[in-house]
Parts: C-alpha cells; sequence; structure tokens
C-alpha cells in the first residue's frame, strides 16, 4: 500500500514538473515578460512579473484541487470567479498576443488584406471575439 502511493506520488510529481517545464519554456520563447516589462517601461520590476506568475499557478492550482473542499460565502465565490476570469483573460490577451507577434501573424495579415486604417478597431474585436466565444464556451458547454 505505501509503495502504491509512493508510486503514484512520484509519478504525480513527475507529470507536474513536465508540464511546468513546458509552460516555462513556451513562456520564455514568446518572451512575453520582457514584452510585457518593455511596452509598459516598468523592467526594473521584472521579478514582480515573474512573482505573480508563480504565485498564480500555485494558487490556481491549490484552487483547483482543494475548493470543493472548503465551505465559503457564495458571494466571495462569485467574487473570487470574476476576478480568476478578469485576470486569467489578460494573462491568455497578453499570451496570445505576444505569440502572435512573435511569429509576425499581424504584419502578413494587414499586408496580404491590404489595411491601411482600422488596426486598433480590428484587435478590439479580436479581443472581443475571444470574450465572446469564452463566455459562449463556458455557459454552453
Amino acid at each position: 500500500m505505501f509503495i502504491n502511493r509512493l508510486l503514484l506520488l512520484l509519478i504525480g510529481l513527475a507529470g507536474g514538473m513536465i508540464t511546468s517545464a513546458g509552460i516555462v519554456s513556451l513562456i520564455n520563447v514568446i518572451g512575453i515578460i520582457p514584452r510585457l516589462a518593455g511596452k509598459t517601461r516598468t523592467a526594473s520590476s521584472i521579478h514582480i512579473y515573474e512573482t505573480c506568475i508563480i504565485l498564480g499557478g500555485t494558487v490556481g492550482n491549490l484552487q483547483f484541487m482543494y475548493m470543493d473542499r472548503i465551505s465559503i460565502n457564495p458571494v466571495l465565490i462569485i467574487s473570487y470567479s470574476i476576478l480568476l476570469s478578469l485576470f486569467s483573460g489578460i494573462y491568455l490577451g497578453c499570451l496570445i498576443m505576444a505569440l502572435a507577434e512573435t511569429l509576425q501573424i499581424m504584419p502578413i495579415y494587414i499586408k496580404r488584406a491590404k489595411l491601411k486604417h482600422g488596426l486598433a478597431v480590428m484587435i478590439i474585436f479580436f479581443a472581443l471575439g475571444k470574450c465572446v466565444g469564452s463566455l459562449w464556451y463556458f455557459l454552453h458547454v
């Protein structure tokens, strides 16, 4: 019995480390943290970005594992869900835009579509489309 639990523990830790390494390498390849710090002119606070990403992953994992065992006021759960959705959307938007910028998709699309004006509107509609699609998925699936 002890050997089985120890084996499950080792397999879980190995899987978690592999997943974490993949996510960290993706973030490093895309360069989202330095790019975000450069765009906001807060390069001196880059360690705060890294700490927030680590804490966000840790809190998200703890919430995923233990939220069903904790009895909390429904108002707190709703406000927590709203904040989690907001910050997840911000992070996902930054990640997607960094990936798109890295892959140089936007300049190719703009050149092929012969767009001269309206780039800001196009980006807003990308964000709104992602938001509406996510809401539809979470409300209907």
